[in-house]
Parts: C-alpha cells; structure tokens; sequence
C-alpha cells in the first residue's frame, strides 16, 4: 500500500499491488479512502501518464464494518471518458506513473536474464 496523504480524518493511498500496465498503455491502480482508519470507498482508475489524464473503471462504498453497500464498474464496451488530472493531483500522478515505471523495469531486466 502506498500512501498519498491525510487530512481531517480522511487517508488516501493506493494498491501497490494492483498497479499495472495495460495493453494500451495506461496505468491500471485501486485507490482508497478511509475515514476514521475504516476503509469507505475504493476507486479503480486507469491514468494515462504521458497525457496526464485519467478515467474511471470502477468504484465501491464500503460501510463501517467493511461490508460493500454499493459499486458500479464501468462496462468494458464504454468509450472511457478521459479527464485531466487537476493541479492538486499532480503529486497522485507522479507517484504512481513511476511506481508503474518501475515496474515495468523491473520485468524488463528479469525477462533479459534468462535471454
């Protein structure tokens, strides 16, 4: 889990480990908020790093116990609506742009070891 920031009760992060690359390119990554340390919503994105833009996949609430009490996941179908990513995001979208870097690195020289 990556942390991202906190304020007033509220911690924002994201999945380390649901953060990939896709086939087009983009960054696929599950974000959470907690509220009071409980976990109250989770939030699938794709972030294309190169445009500095993003669109959401999917999302789910969660209640005080942890219990799912709504989602809604867009369909696969869908032209995904892409939006810039604001200013006071900008932090967000370096983070997990180098995160994803990283990682791709990271299969790049494990995948030339055995070559």
């Amino acid at each position: 889990m990556g942390f991202l920031r906190e304020t007033d009760g509220l911690s924002a992060y994201y999945d380390k480990g649901s953060l990939f690359t896709t086939s087009e390119g983009n960054v696929r990554v599950w974000f959470g908020i907690k509220k009071n340390g409980k976990l109250a919503l989770k939030l699938c994105s794709d972030i294309n790093c190169k445009n500095k833009q993003l669109t959401d996949i999917g999302i789910a609430f969660y209640d005080e116990k942890g219990n799912v009490i709504g989602q809604r996941f867009a369909p696969t179908s869908e032209n995904p609506k892409w939006l810039p990513v604001l200013p006071d995001h900008e932090e967000l979208l370096k983070i997990v742009c180098a995160e994803a870097k990283l990682q791709q690195e990271a299969q790049l020289t494990s995948k030339n070891q055995f070559v």
